[in-house]
């Protein structure tokens, strides 16, 4: 049960930051062999030679900007860039969220199935006194006791 409510929480805290990087504020943190980017509704990470950055005029430090204001679907990507030293992964937000809100129905699902008087296939063991499941062949160790 606390690992649903962790997975609900940070599915939570993703939708929040997928609409903050949306809507209302970016950040790059920025050093000479590394960039970390939360904007634009995706999370970016940067290896490589960033001195310099071709001119930009940007020195290692963290740096925020007005974002475009839109959800946009961005799809992941993998580019080297000018110099072959440098590469740079884009993770959307919404894909995160979504592999962790398919996680969260996971876990709850199974979690839901585990009832008392149930086999791990969901089988109704009511009534059982075989010490099987006739669903799946499982053996049960403690059968449900008829109530009165």
């Amino acid at each position: 049960m606390k690992i649903t409510w962790a997975l609900i929480s940070f599915s939570v805290l993703l939708a929040v930051l997928w609409i903050v990087t949306s809507f209302f504020i970016n950040t790059v943190y920025m050093r000479d062999d590394f960039v970390f980017v939360v904007g634009e509704g995706l999370i970016a990470v940067g290896f490589g030679d960033w001195s310099g950055t071709d001119g930009l005029g940007f020195l290692p430090g963290v740096y925020t900007f007005p974002p475009k204001g839109r959800l946009l679907p961005i799809l992941p990507s993998f580019s080297r860039l000018q110099r072959p030293k440098r590469a740079i992964i884009r993770l959307p937000i919404w894909i995160a969220l979504g592999m962790v809100l398919m996680a969260t129905f996971l876990r709850w699902r199974q979690e839901a199935l585990k009832q008392v008087g149930h086999c791990k296939c969901g089988y109704n063991l009511k009534g059982n006194v075989t010490g099987r499941c006739p669903e799946c062949g499982t053996p049960v160790k403690h059968l449900p006791r008829e109530s009165p």
